[in-house]
């Protein structure tokens, strides 16, 4: 189960407020690459020194819509650095009058290290007018370089409400249910074995079958 981070002041106010019955979803696919891995899912494959692009697709359902939204994005978090982060934008779309890039929060905006985290915050679009209903749009996209440290290990970006700037409201200002904040993962390529390798593989195989030759003829009764 996909653990959700919710930021203080957003948490306050949804426990406050009366439900919306608007819902909000977070897909994070990634769409380009300068590697060889293959577009258009949370996973993709990469060598070090790949430019990704992560999309950050956000869908609204419910009668009441959307009126504003801000996420962020947490990396590495376990820790093992296997991404830098390149640079980050909010995407406008014609319903939005009110909009901010992660750019603009410098102090909120930290780079992975070894045994630490990093933090993309935050994509921040919003309307003064009623925003949209039943509707999937583009975010925010993120681009990230990767490291030598780069493993198939699960879950390497994930959507986060962990900031005092993120949140989510309908049209009547009610906070949004939040139904998932996406994640997406970098495979890392598996390892073609050495030459030495594959000669010890070899060598085994041989000393393997000639012990059960050797057993087979020693258990063979003497022909009379």
């Amino acid at each position: 189960m996909r653990r959700l981070l919710l930021s203080v002041p957003y948490l306050g106010w949804l426990l406050a407020a009366p439900a919306s019955a608007s819902t909000l979803s977070i897909d994070l696919i990634w769409s380009a690459t300068t590697g060889f891995g293959t577009p258009g899912s949370d996973q993709i494959e990469a060598l070090a020194g790949d430019l990704l692009t992560l999309d950050v697709w956000a869908t609204t359902t419910g009668p009441e819509g959307l009126s504003g939204v801000g996420l962020s994005l947490r990396f590495d978090e376990d820790g093992k650095n296997e991404l830098d982060l390149v640079s980050a934008m909010t995407i406008s779309q014609p319903y939005w009058s009110l909009l901010a890039d992660p750019g603009n929060y410098p102090l909120l905006n930290f780079e992975s290290e070894a045994g630490q985290a990093g933090q993309v915050a935050s994509f921040l679009v919003g309307t003064l007018d009623p925003g949209p209903v039943d509707t999937t749009f583009l975010l925010g996209q993120a681009v990230f370089e990767v490291n030598p440290s780069v493993q198939a290990d699960g879950v390497d970006v994930r959507g986060s409400m962990a900031t005092s700037l993120d949140g989510a409201f309908d049209n009547l200002n009610a906070p949004v249910a939040l139904l998932s904040l996406g994640a997406a993962g970098v495979r890392g390529p598996v390892p073609e074995p050495s030459t030495g390798q594959l000669l010890l593989l070899g060598l085994v195989v041989l000393a393997v079958r000639e012990t059960r030759l050797g057993s087979r003829t020693e258990r063979s009764p003497p022909r009379p």
